[in-house]
């Protein structure tokens, strides 16, 4: 499974970008369906598989049209972005091939309204499963969108803008208040991942550096927060065998290490200041007020309201109240070997949510790049505007650090 995320990521030919990720897929949900855990497991298994296998076939259509259209005799990334440079696609084919691989690595992504594998997966998949796709094979989606169909299909990518805007409101409004009923923490920390990737969304939205930049910060820090949150889960439901909330109560005075830790990982998800997340959602927030005021201001109070209650309800169900007799048998990490990855994990969150220049400064010149091939393609231009704007970004706003 890793060795199929690590082949996607480095992967610079589109067949070998898509071989890599199938191979990372199919032992995801062979470890569900034989090694997951509840009654639903296998529910979850065929869920995961139905919705993943067509949202990769799709993927899959979208990626043999861009060849076809292309008219090269590669499949590498770089030949074809020059071809497409020297002879771009007319806009009627940009729409149509960006909306197949929107909808394909949509589903991949767990975009709205094709999410509803996600939370039920991640509940039922094994600890390290959980940790690994969410935290960063799930991001295989947003890195084709940026690297493939941002550059290489510009008018296609800004016909299709208005919806990914609507559509990622449905992550971020409707997941976060279905997160807010959830009594079960595994489906609480899915409900939210799939909350989260709204904000990345609305930063490709943006189509700008700043908020495209903001996007990817957001994918970094998520995938630290997706794999402390279902990594701590898993921990007290190895010991526990049930994932109630209720069940778990006065966690806090029983197991203080484990219990700051699930504390600090529920405010990262809040976006809370000091945490990497913060840093991403505040940059995507920049990007897009211009262009898509309306749906900004709804998910900035997604993220501030609907965000804040689920996250902080967690909090005091789980830490407060009286101990509960399933908190009493739970044993807390004592040794450093058992709090090792955990203080990792955080020990990230909080450097990049600090020094957020360590991340901006390396992904900036990447985005540019990207944006650069687009208007090298002769990208429309949107009222009056240049499309994708590269000298607009306020740099204090780009190397934005809360410390200073």
């Amino acid at each position: 499974m890793i060795s199929g995320v690590l082949g996607a990521f480095v992967s610079l030919d589109l067949f070998f970008l898509y071989f890599f990720h199938e191979l990372a897929l199919i032992p995801t949900l062979i470890l569900v369906g034989v090694w997951g855990r509840g009654e639903n497991r296998n529910y979850a298994a065929f869920m995961m598989t139905l919705y993943l296998s067509l949202g990769a076939l799709i993927s899959l259509v979208g990626i043999l049209l861009l060849y076809i259209k292309s008219g090269t005799s590669s499949f590498n990334i770089q030949v074809m972005t020059d071809q497409l440079i020297q002879s771009p696609l007319s806009v009627g084919d940009q729409l149509w091939i960006f909306g197949i691989l929107l909808l394909g690595f949509g589903i991949l992504v767990s975009l709205w309204p094709f999410h509803s594998w996600a939370p039920i997966g991640y509940g039922a998949a094994p600890t390290a499963v959980a940790m690994v796709h969410a935290g960063v094979l799930k991001k295989f989606g947003i890195y084709s969108l940026i690297r493939i169909a941002v550059p290489l299909l510009p008018a296609g990518m800004q016909g299709w803008l208005h919806v990914i805007a609507f559509l990622c409101l449905g992550n971020i409004l409707y997941c976060g208040l279905v997160a807010i009923r959830q009594k079960d923490l595994n489906l609480l920390i899915g409900n939210s991942s799939v909350a989260h990737m709204g904000f990345v969304f609305l930063g490709i939205a943006a189509l700008n550096v700043i908020g495209i930049t903001g996007a990817v910060v957001v994918m970094v820090a998520h995938g630290l927060l997706a794999a402390l949150s279902f990594g701590i889960s898993g921990y007290l439901c190895r010991q526990t065998q049930d994932p109630q909330m209720d069940r778990m109560a006065g966690m806090l005075s029983r197991l203080p290490f484990i219990g700051t830790a699930l504390i600090m990982a529920l405010l990262a998800g809040c976006g809370l200041p000091g945490f990497g997340n913060f840093v991403g959602e505040l940059l995507v927030f920049f990007g897009a007020i211009k262009s898509f005021p309306v749906v900004t201001a709804f998910a900035l109070w997604g993220a501030l309201v609907i965000g804040a209650v689920y996250m902080l309800r967690a909090v005091r169900t789980l830490m407060h109240g009286e101990v509960s007799e399933t908190a009493k048998s739970i044993k807390d990490a004592e040794t450093s070997w058992q709090r090792l990855p955990f203080v990792l994990l955080l020990g990230v969150l909080l450097l990049f949510g600090c020094f957020p220049g360590l991340l901006t400064d390396k992904i900036r010149p990447s985005v540019e790049a990207i944006l650069e091939q687009a208007r090298q393609q002769g990208a429309p231009k949107m009222e009056g505007k240049a499309a994708f704007p590269l000298d607009d970004v306020p740099e204090n706003i780009v190397n934005f650090d809360p410390i200073k």
